[in-house]
């Protein structure tokens, strides 16, 4: 027992040292590591590409092929899972081309239109400058012409230098070159078919193989970490994409009434920024707000910094949900979690995404058990003092 103890502590003291020493030379080589890591992302793209289609694919073609499963067809029922798989495939490359198809002429033409027009937009933006910034002019109290034309030239020359004809045709050649991208995302949808086709055993394997390594307990607590997180992202995704088409269509209305040149770009350009947390809105907002600066003027700029701001507040506040409310089990299993026991849990709030869940009786389970009225009763007065804590604007 003391050799056995002596060679385990020998063990740690010389993987310790070796740890040491691979710190030491990576911290001389960084740059060859960052290419060593690039190298390795590179090989292994097609399969995190795979997994990402794998993950978005997988409830929906999971539900269908239930609800074919259950079909009064015996054919739908036999091939449910072939069936689901195209289906699904076929909605979501469907997807994908409509959007390429809609977006990229629409970007394309947007952006070189822009740069053609640069020069002219800045010259009358100088001019008007000129004009506000002179003595009696609207900005001229507070001696700003110096320091804004500064600004201005450094952006003018940073556009310039972005929108130049060397570096749109670098991206044009490096867009071009789509051999190993395209050989990229075959490889990655043949991987998504095969994982999805068989995810039971895939599912399986690595349940045994965690098992084997770390013990079934902690597996169990990673899988049920795993399903819980998986859960969370599928909400929060769901609601962000139809959060963003609301946003976009707002934004496409009202820069289309300040007519703004490409407003239905610039409203699904804000729509889809809306999508990244904080930051996104506000770039996405000062970009579109420098488009009605140079190409209109400094009242419509500041229009659609007030339309901007007011949308988004009514997205924080409005249309972005605090409290969702889940009626009976089924429900709640979809939106809270797989393994919820109404009877236990019903009245309980759950956090998810910033956004609070709770679920009650279905009105058809109080309608069957009269019972359940004053507990239902109850959950509906907790609801109330949390919607009153929680939505502070609500009557």
């Amino acid at each position: 027992m003391k050799d056995k103890g002596a060679v385990k502590r020998w063990l740690w003291w010389l993987s310790l040292i070796a740890a040491a020493i691979l710190i030491y030379r990576i911290s001389f080589d960084v740059s060859g590591v960052l290419r060593g890591i690039g190298s390795f992302i590179s090989i292994f793209t097609p399969f995190i590409i795979g997994f990402a289609i794998t993950f978005l694919l997988y409830a929906p073609c999971n539900r269908l092929e239930l609800r074919l499963k259950r079909s009064r067809f015996a054919f739908f029922r036999k091939g449910a899972r072939g069936i689901s798989l195209v289906v699904c495939y076929a909605v979501f490359f469907a997807i994908i081309a409509g959007l390429l198809t809609l977006l990229l002429p629409a970007l394309y033409s947007g952006i070189s239109s822009f740069i053609t027009s640069l020069p002219d937009y800045y010259a009358d933006l100088s001019a008007r400058l000129a004009e506000l910034t002179k003595e009696g002019g609207f900005l001229s109290r507070f001696d700003l012409s110096d320091n804004l034309k500064s600004i201005y030239d450094s952006a003018y020359n940073m556009l310039l230098s972005l929108a130049s004809t060397e570096n749109m045709l670098t991206v044009v050649r490096s867009a071009m070159s789509v051999t190993s991208t395209v050989l990229s995302i075959i490889m990655a949808v043949i991987v998504s078919i095969y994982m999805l086709l068989q995810r039971e055993a895939l599912l399986s394997a690595i349940k045994r193989l965690l098992d084997a390594t770390i013990g079934s307990k902690a597996m169990r607590f990673l899988t049920d970490y795993a399903h819980r997180t998986a859960a969370i992202f599928y909400s929060y995704l769901y609601g962000a994409a139809v959060d963003a088409c609301i946003v976009a269509v707002l934004m496409v209305v009202g820069l289309s009434l300040f007519r703004l040149p490409r407003s239905v770009l610039l409203g699904c350009f804000i729509g889809f920024m809306n999508l990244i947390p904080y930051f996104g809105a506000i770039i996405s907002g000062a970009l579109v707000i420098l488009v009605a600066l140079l190409t209109k003027n400094i009242y419509t700029a500041i229009g659609v910094a007030v339309y901007i701001l007011v949308i988004q507040q009514l997205d924080g506040n409005i249309i972005q949900p605090k409290i969702i409310v889940c009626l009976g089990r089924i429900a709640a299993m979809r939106l809270i979690r797989p393994d919820f026991k109404i009877s236990c849990e019903h009245g309980q709030f759950t956090e998810k995404g910033g956004i609070l869940f709770t679920a009650l009786y279905h009105p058809s389970a109080l309608l069957r058990d009269e019972t359940k009225r004053p507990d239902t009763f109850s959950d509906l007065k907790a609801l109330q003092s949390k919607v009153r804590e929680v939505c502070t604007r609500t009557l």
